[in-house]
């Protein structure tokens, strides 16, 4: 059940980017961006930071039987705990968000997201934890 309310989060947080006004995300609110090469697309505000790929060689870990939904597209990191593999039905790959040029950073609250040629990386300063995703890699601390 956790991972059915972390997507249903998820998915309201994304909804709602649709109703917000530019002012709201350049203040440090709900915001979507995307890399360069437009393979990774992320979503963060001050509660969470989430990464999808939409083509990679990794494999995830196998599909735990709490998730219902798509399994292992992405990571997320929240303010507590190591970033996790996305359960979820919706996607943060959108092409038309903001690009975040290589050797970019976006920041929402204690959270940051940095776009590299190597993948993307969020983390929340004040744990520590958060997550790297690539096409050929992720990693979670």
């Amino acid at each position: 059940m956790r991972h059915l309310g972390i997507a249903l989060a998820c998915a309201a947080a994304l909804c709602a980017a649709a109703l917000l006004p530019a002012a709201a995300t350049a203040a440090g609110g709900f915001q979507t961006f995307t890399t360069p090469s437009g393979n990774i697309g992320c979503a963060m505000d001050r509660q969470f930071a989430r990464c999808d790929v939409w083509r990679h060689s990794w494999k995830a870990p196998p599909k735990p039987r709490t998730c219902r939904l798509d399994w292992g597209q992405g990571m997320y990191v929240f303010t507590r705990g190591r970033g996790r593999f996305v359960c979820a039905g919706d996607t943060t790959i959108n092409p038309r968000a903001a690009v975040l040029g290589y050797g970019r950073s976006r920041r929402a609250g204690r959270f940051t997201c940095t776009s590299r040629r190597s993948g993307m990386t969020c983390s929340h300063s004040g744990s520590g934890h958060g997550f790297t995703v690539s096409r050929t890699s992720y990693r979670a601390f």
